[in-house]
């Protein structure tokens, strides 16, 4: 029988990240035959025509063809690697298979990417036994020496528990910590990559990440922020030494503690700390703290009974906490009656057989409800569970999940993290996903998969429309029930931020287990609030994994809707190309427009494309795309959209000139603003408003506009809006010569914008600064401000502010030639904007006077 190409896949072999599809497409390519990249692009070009794939979107650019074919890609386009496998001769019968490996690799690669920080470090376990000589070790490289730490030890052994006792003692010296999972060692969980976990620290630390920034620059940045903040890093059970230098570097001289399985190799980097096995007098001690008073003498003079006990278990803590819970549930039994059981199950005395043993005896005492709620949470994709979908997993109430989880924790089975929060040890989650595997039914566990995802996304959704109510907003329209909410809108955001981590690690494991709509659910539901709050990249991950599942699905809603998020984030993150990307499959919608559910996506799509088509110059375009927005909008009564595709072309109007139709436009967008109760768009029409008093020379209305804004973007604490209005402010008291007035609005809007981490924002506010500092006859410091903001500008775009910073730039020039020369490109750059007004103002000036932009 002849061999195809789908024959060199293992297909029994899931992949655990885009590597494996890079290296399937690799065989794939050798058993064709090695056709060329042209030619591979071509074929797939011939797959599309025949789909009936517009001429124009045919072509497949040979960068995203050969990075298909690369390793270390952190993300796919999954529509061409599955064109790139057909193109190659992948039968159509295998087809969905290859769509299913494809999306697990996704799933994993996006697993990696959730991360759970936090600040308040969870406080260790009450029965630990003090090691002194390895805490003392610990402190004192990190105070003194300033060395990092890597403790290793055996699984089980109390590495985390170091940490977190040392961290303990740092806190009652005024020293804060930040502790981060990257379980490294957990089973059905992927380790955390690299990225992620500088990412999710970073913005602990509140340092926003910056837009191209390289991996070097990263660790560089998170190492000075761990020291100017004075707070200890720690690096829970990593995989090893490479995940931890792709977060903290080669040398992360600094307050940085390691747990880990895996030694750090040769270096004299890291301080080495190694636990090893209690000894008797240890075990004695850890099992009388789990017991209660009247027990610890009995406890601590069987010394005998402890040297067996650590003889079988090779002074394992975690083992001798089971056989501490044992006494306390079983207070019949002696220590000499449960170290005979444990000697008795294991054979040959090996550690992993005792403990084992000590599990399998642990589990058998537990009750129905302890014992389905450990399974469940280690067949679960979530490292720490909270309490409120313990209660939806188990159909139970929150007292009731309470009283279960205290049952695990108390046998020491689970542990407590936060208030509410329990997770499990990675032995004790390899062990009852074992015990899951063999004890429930696949269509049980699918079940209490569903519940807990069904859970998360109706809250999800319930939050967001209280904190979109809050900013007078609305939530978007579903075709689904979601239960009213009485949280705060304060409320509503800490419960999203306390239960992230759990959706998003269902989102992602949601297709693979057959649910797809909950990762569309999850996905558009948290899209608001992870903007908000400044989780761009998480939230990117999250909406072209719904786009690509979207497609494979052919769910046309969820791809339009998913596309539209991520290509919106992308605009933020001054990526247009991956932007237009997305837009276009939207665009491919477009002629079914009546068999969407949303028609009004379209118009969503139009204000969004027209963000980019502004910042490219293409302002008749973009015009013309938002007034068929506010159109559409306006005829299907969708206020809060028509008021987002209102400002938007009051500020394509604004660039071009056109103030007399943008006056109009603003009085328009405001009063729908008032009527609707809509700050958020209020604020930012105020702003826009202001702008356009100053244009006009109406100083005072400016400054009344302006201050009604700043005062609404402080009200709801969105500090880019606050950025916005204080350069608006610093502008007026500018023209009004209080300099010192606009010295003070501009140095809180740099550092504001700066801690945003959104170059477009700071660079306007960087050419404010220049303008003041010119005026005030400080020529250096305005050069520098220019120099700051020229390194922020996008290579194609930004043809405003470029022609802004070469007016600029002009009126410090060192002789007339220089000063014409940089007039000209002004110009140029003002004409690339469609800015044609203010190419004529520079056109028309005497080259003496001093023109301020």
């Amino acid at each position: 029988m002849s061999m195809t190409i789908a024959d060199v896949i293992d297909w029994d072999d899931p992949p655990e990240s885009f590597d494996r599809i890079a290296a399937d497409l690799r065989a794939m390519r050798s058993a064709a035959g090695d056709p060329s990249f042209a030619e591979i692009a071509r074929r797939v070009g011939a797959l599309r025509a025949k789909r009936g794939v517009p001429e124009r979107e045919q072509r497949v650019a040979k960068s995203t063809l050969y990075d298909s074919f690369r390793d270390g890609r952190r993300r796919m386009d999954v529509r061409v690697v599955m064109e790139i496998a057909l193109a190659l001769g992948l039968p159509e019968g295998a087809k969905s298979s290859w769509a299913a490996r494809v999306c697990a690799a996704r799933a994993a690669a996006d697993g990696s990417s959730v991360v759970s920080v936090s600040g308040a470090v969870p406080e260790p376990v009450h029965s630990y036994v003090d090691r002194e000589a390895e805490l003392e070790q610990t402190e004192s490289a990190l105070q003194s020496g300033n060395r990092p730490v890597w403790v290793t030890a055996m699984p089980g052994a109390g590495k985390t528990q170091l940490a977190l006792r040392v961290a303990q003692r740092l806190a009652n010296e005024g020293v804060g910590a930040i502790f981060i999972d990257l379980r490294g060692h957990r089973a059905g969980v992927t380790p955390v990559a690299p990225t992620a976990a500088r990412r999710a620290i970073l913005h602990s630390l509140g340092i926003e990440e910056g837009v191209s920034e390289g991996d070097l620059a990263q660790t560089s940045r998170l190492i000075q922020g761990l020291r100017e903040a004075g707070r200890l890093l720690i690096l829970d059970d990593a995989t090893g030494p490479e995940q931890v230098r792709g977060i903290v570097g080669e040398q992360p001289r600094g307050p940085v503690i390691v747990t880990s399985r895996v030694a750090p190799g040769e270096t004299d980097i890291w301080k080495k700390v190694t636990l090893q096995g209690l000894n008797a007098e240890e075990a004695s001690q850890l099992l009388a703290a789990l017991l209660p008073v009247e027990n610890e003498r009995a406890i601590a003079d069987d010394v005998t009974n402890a040297s067996r006990l650590v003889d079988v278990c090779e002074g394992l803590p975690l083992a001798i906490s089971l056989i501490g819970s044992r006494l306390l549930t079983h207070p019949d039994w002696t220590l000499a009656d449960h170290v005979d059981l444990m000697r008795k199950r294991v054979a040959g005395g090996r550690l992993d057989g005792a403990l084992q043993a000590e599990l399998d005896i642990s589990y058998a005492d537990l009750p129905e409800a302890p014992a389905r709620l450990l399974r469940a949470c280690a067949d679960l994709p979530i490292v720490e569970i909270n309490l409120d979908v313990i209660a939806a997993l188990l159909e139970i109430d929150e007292p009731a999940a309470r009283e279960i989880a205290d049952a695990l924790v108390d046998r020491n089975l689970a542990i407590r993290r936060a208030e509410g929060r329990i997770t499990l040890h990675s032995l004790v989650r390899a062990y009852a996903l074992e015990r899951a595997e063999e004890t429930d039914t696949p269509w049980a566990r699918q079940e209490a998969f569903a519940r807990v995802s069904a859970y998360l996304a109706e809250q999800i959704w319930s939050a967001y429309a209280v904190i979109a109510a809050g900013q007078g907003d609305e939530p978007r329209t579903t075709n689904f029930e979601y239960p009213q909410s009485a949280r705060s809108a304060e409320a509503a955001g800490a419960w999203l931020q306390d239960h992230l981590q759990e959706a998003l690690s269902v989102a992602h494991e949601a297709p693979g287990r057959g649910y797809h709509d909950m990762l569309f659910r999850i996905s558009e539901g948290l899209s608001w609030w992870m903007n908000l709050t400044g989780r761009q990249p998480a939230a990117l991950k999250l909406h072209e994994a719904a786009a690509d599942h979207a497609f494979e699905t052919g769910d046309t809603n969820a791809l339009a809707m998913a596309s539209l998020d991520a290509g919106q984030l992308h605009v933020m993150g001054e990526r247009p190309d991956a932007a237009l990307e997305h837009f276009s499959r939207v665009r491919q919608l477009m002629d079914g427009a009546d068999r969407m559910a949303d028609p009004g996506l379209l118009g969503l799509l139009r204000n969004m494309e027209a963000t980019i088509l502004i910042r490219q110059g293409r302002l008749e375009e973009a015009i013309e795309g938002l007034q068929w927005a506010v159109a559409l909008h306006r005829e299907r009564g969708e206020g809060i959209r028509l008021l987002g595709a209102l400002t938007n072309l009051g500020v394509a109007l604004h660039t071009a000139g056109r103030f007399d139709e943008e006056t109009g436009v603003l009085e328009e967008g405001l009063q729908l603003a008032v009527t609707t109760g809509n700050d958020l768009h209020r604020s930012f029409l105020l702003v826009n408003s202001a702008d356009l008093a100053i244009e006009l020379g109406d100083l005072d209305g400016a400054a009344r506009h302006a201050r009604s804004a700043l005062e609404l973007a402080e009200t709801m604490d969105m500090v880019f809006l606050v950025v916005c209005a204080q350069a608006t402010l610093a502008e007026i008291a500018r023209r009004g010569s209080d300099f010192d007035e606009a010295d003070r609005l501009l140095t809180d809007a740099l550092d504001k914008s700066e801690t945003l981490g959104q170059d477009l924002t700071t660079a306007e506010v960087l050419i404010l600064v220049a303008n003041l500092e010119h005026d005030r006859g400080r020529i250096p410091a305005a050069l520098t401000a220019l120099e700051r903001a020229k390194a922020l500008f996008s290579e194609n775009g930004d043809h405003y502010l470029r022609g802004r910073y070469w007016r600029l730039r002009s009126n410090v020039a060192d002789t007339g030639q220089e000063r014409q020369e940089l007039r000209s490109r002004a110009i140029e750059a003002f004409e690339r904007a469609g800015a044609h007004h203010r190419a004529a103002e520079i056109a028309a000036e005497d080259r003496e006077e001093v023109p301020l932009s």
